[in-house]
Formats: structure tokens, C-alpha cells, sequence
């Protein structure tokens, strides 16, 4: 995939925002990522990109505003 990423990388980076805070919730997110080393590695990889860091930290601000961890 490189440096490049289509914009269903960037809107599914969202969604599995959603699905890790749920995993974490369950005290599951290790077992996750043992089982799924390649999607976390994806995940990794599109969490360095300054698009991707700018919307993650404004889900996080608006988490934060409603008072959801």
C-alpha cells in the first residue's frame, strides 16, 4: 500500500476507531491483535499519516466532550 491510501482506508480507520474502543471495553483488544498482527499493522501504519492523526484527535476531543472515554 505504501504512502498512498484510497478513501475507503481513511473512512475505515474510523470505524475500526469504534471497534477498538469496544474490543478494550471487553478486555479483548490483546487477543485481537495477536490473532490480526497484519491489520494492526495497517492500522499502525494509517495512524502515522498527519491526515489521519488530525481526524483521530478530533474524535477523541469530541468523545471527550460528551464525556465518553
Amino acid at each position: 500500500m505504501g504512502d498512498k491510501c484510497s478513501y475507503a482506508d481513511l473512512s475505515f480507520v474510523t470505524w475500526s476507531a469504534v471497534g477498538e474502543g469496544l474490543l478494550k471495553q471487553l478486555g479483548r483488544m490483546e487477543e485481537f491483535g495477536e490473532r490480526f498482527p497484519r491489520y494492526v499493522g495497517w492500522l499502525e501504519m494509517m495512524g502515522r499519516r498527519d491526515d489521519v492523526r488530525e481526524i483521530q484527535e478530533r474524535m477523541a476531543r469530541g468523545r471527550a466532550e460528551h464525556g465518553l472515554p
